[in-house]
């Protein structure tokens, strides 16, 4: 990133940014002091917006927490991010070239007719040999660099349209990356990756992103009563199911094994429950035919947990909250959505009869 700030406003700017470090109490390492002088100066309105949003709802500075937004406006996405910049301004100009070049074939053709044209009027008026081979030869040259300009123009076409390939194929192998085959939906890289844009999102606009996590129940007797095939079939349907359930930006992806995870930008954890409910119901309400056998499965559910982002927390926190409460949906009795408040009543609870006296009639 560069920096055009004057000596004067650097080092106020560098003052003021390890002032209110020290208030915040963030260590002024390198990175720090790089997110907090952008800050300061003004100079990344989006790190602006988010680190004002995170101050406002009074969001303790982990190291975790400092290290994610340092990763997120100065990391390697900034990076990925000019380099894809670059490269469209790269293909922009051969594209301009490109034209230029058809410009001056067209222009060099327009030569040669105007000549052509003299040489078959003015000079059988004039009869001079010398000035009939004087025009030959500069019809011959302008010819040679009109099929040369047309050889390169073909080459650079030629190229562009190579560049077009590899372009393709590079978004191509990048789905593929982020694509798990079995189910057609997205991997845990793409997962991870959307879950990290949503919680920007939040961070940047302060509203809300859920998360479900899905889990397929007893998927491990399913397997070995009817097989990995009919296992496999059983996570592309879950997989189809849950894609169908959703809309707009959420995102459906296979966490791992028979766990599947949605991120839900812009939802709070009331709407979030209640399409969790929504998806137990369709899932419990299929029938699911055996390949090639006239035979139904026995009924296949699904238990969900569900929370809700909490500014500025690290998203491992997010996850362990959600995962928290599938585990309480299958703890009671499975087929079931489960939100992290549930967990929380239950603690309250707890700690209500643990009181000195509680009980007691």
């Amino acid at each position: 990133m560069q920096f055009l700030d004057s000596p004067d406003e650097a080092e106020q700017y560098s003052q003021d940014a390890l002032a209110r470090m020290k208030r915040l109490g963030i260590p002024p390492h390198p990175n720090n002091h790089m997110l907090w002088y952008c800050y300061c100066a003004d100079s990344v309105p989006e790190l602006k917006r988010t680190l004002d949003i995170l101050q406002s709802n009074q969001q303790e500075f982990t190291a975790e927490l400092n290290d994610e937004l340092y990763d997120r406006f100065f990391g390697q996405k900034r990076i990925t991010a000019a380099v894809h910049s670059s490269s469209l301004r790269v293909e922009g100009l051969l594209q301009q070239i490109l034209a230029e070049l058809g410009a001056v074939g067209a222009d060099t053709a327009r030569y040669g007719d105007t000549l052509q044209d003299f040489q078959d009027t003015v000079v059988p008026t004039i009869g001079t040999s010398d000035l009939q081979r004087m025009v030959a030869n500069i019809l011959l040259e302008s010819q040679r660099m009109a099929e040369h300009n047309q050889a390169l123009e073909l080459h650079l076409n030629r190229s562009v349209g190579e560049m077009e390939t590899l372009r393709r194929d590079l978004v191509n192998t990048r789905k593929e990356a982020m694509t798990d085959a079995l189910t057609g939906i997205g991997n845990r890289k793409f997962f991870d990756a959307k879950l990290r844009e949503a919680v920007a999102e939040s961070m940047e606009t302060g509203e809300a992103t859920s998360l479900l996590l899905v889990d397929i129940d007893h998927f491990k007797s399913f397997n070995d009563r009817y097989g990995h095939q009919a296992g496999d079939q059983v996570l592309a349907i879950v997989a189809r199911t849950l894609t169908d359930s959703v809309k707009g930006q959420d995102t459906v992806a296979r966490y791992g094994g028979e766990e599947f995870g949605i991120v839900l930008p812009r939802t709070e954890l009331d709407g979030a429950t209640m399409l969790a409910g929504q998806i137990c119901a369709a899932m419990a309400g299929r029938h699911i035919r055996r390949r090639n056998v006239a035979e139904d499965f026995e009924a296949v559910t699904v238990s969900i947990g569900v929370a809700e982002y909490r500014l500025g927390e690290p998203l491992t926190v997010l996850i362990d909250r959600s995962d928290a409460a599938l585990y309480r949906a299958k703890d009671d009795g499975r087929n079931r959505a489960i939100a992290e408040t549930a967990l929380e009543k239950t603690r309250s609870a707890k700690r209500a009869r643990s009181k000195p006296g509680a009980g007691d009639h």
